[in-house]
C-alpha cells in the first residue's frame, strides 16, 4: 500500500502545476488523492501493528517486562482492538452497501463518480486489524503467555488477601457471637 505515495506526489504536484500555471483546476486528480490516500492509511494499519508501530501512551508500559507487555497487548487486543474493529466492519457493511447500491457519485463536478468504490475500502481497516490481531494474538499465545500463566503468581497474592479478609470477618463476626 506504502508503493502508492510516490503516485500521490506526482499527482499533487500536477494538481499544483495545472491550477497555479495553468489555471485549470483538475477535481477529479484531488479525489484520486483522496482515495489512494484512503488505501494507505486503511491497508496499512493492519502491518503498522504487526510492527508494533502504532502510537500508544506509554508511560507505564515502557519500563514493564516483556512478559509483562505481552500481557498487556493480549487484553488490549482482546477487549479493545477486537470488539472496535467488530463494529467498524459491522456499521460500515450497510454504509457502503447503500452507496453502492444507489451508485454514489462526487458531488464535485468533474469529479470521480466512482464514489462507492472508495467507501468499500473502509472495509480493509477492520479486515487487516483483524487478521493481524489474530496473528498477534497466536505469536502470544506461542510466547505461553496464556493469562492463567501470566497471572500465576498475581493470583496467590489475590488468594492470600481474599484469605486475609475472610479470616479478619472470621474473627470479627465470631467476636460478635461471643458477646
Amino acid at each position: 500500500f506504502s508503493l502508492l505515495l510516490p503516485i500521490i506526489i506526482v499527482l499533487n504536484v500536477l494538481i499544483v502545476l495545472s491550477r497555479y500555471v495553468f489555471g485549470v483546476g483538475l477535481v477529479a486528480f484531488q479525489e484520486l488523492v483522496l482515495y489512494l490516500h484512503a488505501i494507505i492509511f486503511l491497508g496499512c494499519a493492519g502491518w503498522v501493528l504487526l510492527q508494533d508501530e502504532h502510537v500508544r501512551v506509554d508511560i507505564f508500559y515502557r519500563d514493564q517486562s516483556n512478559k509483562k507487555k505481552n500481557l498487556v497487548n493480549f487484553i488490549g487486543i482482546v477487549f479493545f482492538l477486537l470488539p472496535s474493529v467488530f463494529v467498524i466492519g459491522w456499521y460500515s457493511i450497510d454504509f457502503i452497501l447503500t452507496s453502492w447500491s444507489i451508485g454514489e457519485s462526487s458531488t464535485e463536478p468533474g469529479g470521480l463518480p466512482y464514489v462507492y468504490i472508495q467507501k468499500s475500502f473502509i472495509l480493509l481497516f477492520p479486515v487487516l486489524q483483524f487478521l493481524a490481531s489474530m496473528k498477534l494474538i497466536i505469536k502470544l499465545w506461542k510466547l505461553k503467555l496464556i493469562i492463567s500463566k501470566a497471572l500465576k503468581g498475581h493470583l496467590g497474592a489475590i488468594k492470600g488477601y481474599l484469605g486475609a479478609i475472610n479470616r479478619t470477618s472470621e474473627d470479627y463476626f465470631g467476636l460478635l457471637r461471643i458477646t
